[in-house]
């Protein structure tokens, strides 16, 4: 749900806080479809993929976080506390199975619970949700949020543009030639 990530990213930006990107439950797309979501956000920020049934990209998740203060975060039933699981090994994570009916995960926690790992790194299992408000921001500042725009922001006509219907904005030109 890239409208979801997007605003989740935002928020993280606005407040200063190191976003990475994890796609879990890899084994249900193909493989052309987790290279197409990896790419979106692959030059932007570090990005995994991980096989919540397998534990594979788990060590490269660890890579990412080891030693860090990390809160996993993001809708309802993508898998948080699995990763949670294999992270810590001992799967005391609460877990549910997939539906049937939707065939997407379903909300088991409940609470934020803190996994101190040996290595230093704390997790932050957290529930999931299934909207989400950004802070209250200007809208000239909204092009912040987003590093992908940082330099192209000083290449369009106006200072204050948000790259909706200004002429010759770099923002709109690189979206149009495929570079965002």
């Amino acid at each position: 749900n890239y409208p979801v990530v997007d605003k989740l990213i935002a928020a993280c930006e606005f407040k200063n806080i190191d976003v990475s990107i994890c796609i879990t439950k890899k084994d249900l797309v193909t493989e052309e479809e987790l290279e197409e979501h990896l790419r979106i956000y692959e030059n932007i920020y570090p990005t995994v993929s991980v096989n919540g049934i397998t534990g594979e990209g788990i060590y490269d998740l660890m890579d990412i976080i080891r030693g860090k203060n990390v809160a996993l975060a993001g809708p309802s039933g993508v898998g948080k506390s699995t990763i949670i699981n294999h992270i810590t090994g001992e799967f005391s994570a609460e877990t549910g199975s997939i539906s049937e009916r939707t065939g997407r995960g379903r909300h088991t926690t409940r609470h934020v619970e803190i996994f101190c790992l040996p290595d230093g790194t704390n997790v932050y299992d957290t529930p999931g949700f299934t909207s989400l408000d950004l802070p209250e921001v200007e809208i000239t500042e909204v092009r912040k949020a987003f590093p992908e725009f940082r330099k192209l922001n000083l290449m369009c006509k106006y200072s204050d543009c948000i790259h909706i219907n200004e002429p010759e904005c770099a923002v709109k030109h690189a979206l149009s030639e495929g570079k965002i």
